[in-house]
């Protein structure tokens, strides 16, 4: 299973991490990962939850990026057999590696397939599933080679090069004029008095977009494949304790930003909500509650940020949304909509106060980035006609037609496909109600330089990471309060039998037991079991002062240095051995 556990990850990796122009091996969708404990502490298995993979890089890179390792490692590492039959050809061939090779130093593609292979083959993905699935990998990019054309006569867009159609359908194994019929037109149903049914031919534009979203779709499924067949093998199906770990994308800010950007950053906008309920303001309220005094911290509260993005009500998302609903929506008319909605808004940054007439910005815990809006509702939109799911579950490639099948048995629905946002923020609240859970601890990841070179500090960037990522709060909120508090029947119990005043017997009032342990600086006297001579255990207390070293709250004590809480545990450990001699006695 431990095997089984670690080759999961390079599989993962291949197929959800990427080049960008910050990290050359950067994960584009969110891994959450459970690991199973049995209740020896061994490890019994785990399962991994995918979510808010970045399909958009499947059709496009942006410069010095490239699109997910998996297709670079196929098309180096594959001997010519296999590139035969899959009809592959170099990167540079193909229109959705954007025709170029765009190598990582340090990083040797062929020898990364011999190593997915090997690990897909640890974690019992057999001969034969892994070339449907590099197959259906292989037809995903040959797609981005299929161009249209609008030629005069002709109601819809037509193939340019029938090459690369037949290329495309061959690896699919479906037939080419289906293929083409499927990507150039669809289905329209009106239901009501009299049901029709109407074929919308696509113009050269329409039909690119149709292709574009058959990709990405594709590749989601085959992803989500893959996770569920690694899940197969490593989840324990029995009882366990569980510790989960949670690997997600950073915030993005770069010189031109679109949706991609845009939902990047709503993932981490959502995140640091929850880190800053969970670690700032919970603590500052836990001592209000207590009527603990204590110098509280500012830190920035980026609920408003959050709001104006995902509100149900006057929101990017909701306006954006809304423009879905217009065919006539341009990107001038979803501007002056999130300008006449939200230009009030103490987040929102207009158009007019930035560089370009086609963006606007957001006010983000970060800081303050702009986002270019001229593709933002081809890329929202995302519909995927019942026409392209009908041609895919009809293939004779045996991993398409799995994937599609379970849409054609679910039957046709009237309703209109969710958008990308609504599918991100049903996502994040899948994730929030996880981590809600769980009781957390945050490991913050800080880039030395922007030159990704060992032994290179640059501050500036440095200390940009450590104001947006609120570790200065953190810190100080950890500085100015307390790092251990318990309610007092708990501690007086905990430590009682270490102190003079509380052992053996101690009062009703555990608060008063607790101020005794802390203040009295008297050991309690308890013979060693252990010691030949019939001697007591030493135990070593030290005199604390209310009010500097501890502070008695209206349910709690909170102690402010973690060396006392050691001392304490030391001494409690200590006489363990003597109260269970006792206890073994008075049986």
């Amino acid at each position: 299973v431990k095997e089984q556990l670690l080759q999961s990850n390079p599989v993962l990796e291949a197929f959800g991490n990427a080049k960008t122009v910050r990290n050359d091996n950067s994960s584009r969708f969110g891994k959450y990962m459970e690991l199973q404990f049995s209740y020896k502490g061994k490890v019994i298995g785990g399962k991994v939850y995918s979510y808010l993979l970045e399909k958009a890089r499947v059709t496009y890179q942006a410069p010095n990026e490239r699109s997910f390792h998996i297709f670079y490692a196929l098309m180096h590492g594959a001997d010519e057999n296999m590139k035969e039959q899959l009809r592959l050809g170099s990167p540079e061939t193909y229109g959705f590696l954007m025709n170029e090779s765009r190598l990582v130093p340090g990083m040797d593609d062929a020898e990364h397939y011999e190593e997915l292979t090997e690990a897909m083959t640890t974690i019992s993905i057999m001969e034969s599933d892994m070339h449907d699935i590099f197959a259906t990998l292989a037809a995903i990019v040959s797609l981005g080679n299929i161009q249209f054309e609008d030629k005069e006569g002709f109601a819809r867009a037509t193939p340019v090069n029938p090459d690369a159609l037949n290329t495309c359908a061959a690896l699919m194994q479906v037939a080419p004029d289906s293929l083409e019929l499927a990507l150039t037109q669809h289905e329209l149903k009106k239901i009501g008095g009299r049901n029709s049914v109407t074929m919308v031919s696509m113009d050269s534009n329409e039909a690119t977009a149709n292709r574009d979203t058959l990709a990405k779709e594709l590749y989601k499924r085959v992803f989500a494949f893959v996770v569920e067949r690694v899940n197969s093998q490593i989840d324990y199906k029995g009882d366990s304790i569980l510790m989960g770990i949670l690997d997600i994308y950073g915030f993005e800010i770069f010189t031109s930003n679109s949706l991609e950007q845009f939902l990047i950053n709503y993932v981490n906008e959502s995140l640091q909500q929850y880190f800053i309920e969970l670690t700032l303001r919970t603590e500052q309220e836990e001592y209000e509650a207590e009527g603990i005094e204590w110098e509280a911290v500012e830190y920035f509260d980026n609920a408003p940020v959050v709001a104006l993005i995902e509100g149900k009500t006057k929101s990017v998302f909701a306006l954006l949304n809304e423009q879905a609903n217009f065919k006539s929506a341009t990107t001038k008319t979803l501007l002056d909509a999130f300008t006449g909605q939200l230009k009030t808004h103490s987040q929102y940054i207009e158009p007019v106060t930035l560089k370009s007439d086609i963006s606007f910005g957001i006010k983000h815990y970060a800081g303050d980035v702009e986002y270019n809006v001229e593709a933002f509702i081809s890329k929202n939109a995302d519909t995927m006609y019942f026409d392209l799911k009908r041609l895919c579950a009809s293939a004779e490639n045996r991993l398409i037609k799995q994937l599609f099948t379970p849409d054609i048995e679910a039957g046709e629905s009237g309703k209109r496909p969710p958008t990308i946002t609504t599918q991100f923020k049903g996502q994040i609240r899948e994730l929030m109600t996880t981590l809600k859970a769980c009781s957390p601890h945050y490991v913050r990841c800080i880039k030395p330089n922007e030159q990704k070179t060992p032994g290179m500090v640059e501050p500036d960037r440095m200390l940009h990471q450590v104001q947006y990522l609120n570790v200065k709060e953190n810190v100080s909120v950890r500085r100015a309060g307390f790092c251990f508090r318990m309610d007092y029947g708990l501690f007086a119990n905990r430590f009682k039998a270490i102190c003079a005043g509380t052992w053996p017997r101690s009062g009703n009032d555990a608060k008063a037991d607790t101020s005794a342990i802390l203040t009295s600086g008297g050991a309690a006297s308890w013979p060693d079991p252990f010691h030949v001579m019939g001697g007591d255990v030493e135990i070593t207390l030290k005199t604390l002062t209310e009010g500097t070293d501890f502070k008695l709250g209206a349910t709690k004590v909170f102690i402010k240095d973690p060396k006392m809480l050691f001392t304490l545990e030391t001494a409690r450990q200590a006489v363990i051995p003597a109260v269970a001699s006792r206890v073994q006695a008075s049986d």
